[in-house]
């Protein structure tokens, strides 16, 4: 079944450019290289620059674990630490029919 997840990113100012950038890439290796990601959009809030919101749709765990075996999304995972100023907020959801 597939499912969602909404992550919510809060970055240091002066990292917001690098984080946008390695989710660029994470992007497009998951349109390129990974049927199993429906969906993986970016946006960022109106009211603080700094709080990334990403929203990804998967086919099976299965897929997610394919997207977080990438390259790029495993130089977003060793990177984050140093990026953010506190640890990502994962929320996850089924889809319904």
């Amino acid at each position: 079944m597939s499912f969602v997840q909404l992550v919510t990113i809060s970055a240091k100012k002066e990292c917001r450019a690098r984080i946008l950038d390695l989710l660029a890439g994470i992007r497009a290796e998951a349109e390129e290289k990974e049927p199993g990601t429906r969906i993986f959009d970016i946006a960022v809030s109106k009211d603080d620059q700094n709080l990334i919101f990403v929203w990804e749709e998967y086919a099976s765990e299965e897929a997610i674990q394919a997207h977080r075996d990438g390259a790029i999304c495993r130089d977003f995972l060793r990177e984050r630490a140093e990026l953010m100023t506190g640890p990502m907020k994962v929320q996850r959801a089924d889809r319904l029919p």
